[in-house]
């Protein structure tokens, strides 16, 4: 008869197992900043697949780049937020100005949708899209070569100094 603790204790040392991934720093450092890179675009739901297809083109490792994408998907919603930041800052809009109409026309519903279909409700629709697609590519970018670098440096680092041997 197996004890339940014997049971945990299996499931323990396979997880450890499974973490001991045996690749470069090289590749993982390119997994985790792709999965980065892709979670600054809006790509519609289709992160974790591109993820995995760059990772495998580009020889990283791809179980560590989509379990990366999935793990800090949480913060699309602040790096969304960033993309639209740097896009203003980058195309030299002021940050708020811009969505003064939009807090205007939401005070009315019905003003909301006569105003719609004007050209300054397109307008501002264009100018927000704009800037974030200007910012999400920026971003991206920045962040793919900033994940590159800090996580080959840790992974070399944890090299250098820890034995996981045992």
């Amino acid at each position: 008869m197996r004890f339940p603790t014997q049971h945990l204790k299996d499931k323990i040392t396979n997880l450890k197992e499974l973490i001991k991934i045996n690749t470069t720093p090289r590749k993982i450092a390119l997994a985790v900043a792709i999965a980065i890179f892709w979670n600054f675009l809006p790509v519609l739901g289709l992160g974790s697949i591109l993820t995995f297809i760059v990772a495998k083109l580009l020889k990283g490792s791809e179980i560590i780049a989509v379990a990366f994408h999935l793990g800090t998907g949480f913060l699309i919603p602040v790096f969304y937020a960033l993309n639209y930041i740097t896009g203003r800052i980058l195309l030299g809009g002021k940050e708020l100005e811009i969505l003064s109409p939009i807090i205007v026309m939401l005070h009315n519903v019905g003003q909301f949708l006569a105003q719609w279909f004007s050209s300054s409700a397109v307008n501002v629709l264009v100018s927000v899209t704009y800037d974030f697609l200007v910012g999400s590519i920026f971003n991206a970018v920045i962040a793919f070569l900033l994940a590159y670098l800090v996580t080959k440096f840790l992974c070399r680092y944890r090299e250098r100094h820890y034995n996981f041997s045992s």
